[in-house]
């Protein structure tokens, strides 16, 4: 079955298109969603046809948050422009969020360690 090609003129613009023409058609009522964590490297391993590898997460929240992970590649076309062709998502219910490092958990903030002494 063939999947559909999202393009752009730059790799940005193509995933920015995939985005938009693909995971926002496929959201679901009721639910809040946010893409977070976009990275888009260049020289992928593995796929030497491919021109750039993206990552993204995708949060869908209805009343516990869950998040799927979306990878593929980027190809340059004949006539100069990158297209999304191939990708693949998984869900991890129990990952927590991404998040910069060093940040501290919102339970743990602003709370002091109780003086136990008289």
């Amino acid at each position: 079955m063939p999947r559909d090609r999202f393009i752009g003129d730059s790799p940005e613009d193509a995933l920015e298109t995939f985005i938009d023409r693909w995971c926002r058609k496929h959201e679901r009522d009721g639910y809040s969603y946010a893409y977070q964590d976009k990275r888009i490297t260049e020289d992928p391993e593995g796929k030497p046809n491919a021109d750039a590898k993206f990552r993204f997460t995708r949060k869908e929240t209805l009343y516990s948050p869950t998040y799927r992970e979306y990878e593929g590649y980027i190809y340059e076309t004949h006539d100069g422009r990158f297209a999304v062709e191939h990708w693949d998502c998984y869900v991890d219910r129990n990952t927590p969020s991404p998040k910069p490092p060093g940040k501290t958990p919102r339970r743990l903030r602003g709370r002091r360690p109780r003086d136990t002494r008289y």
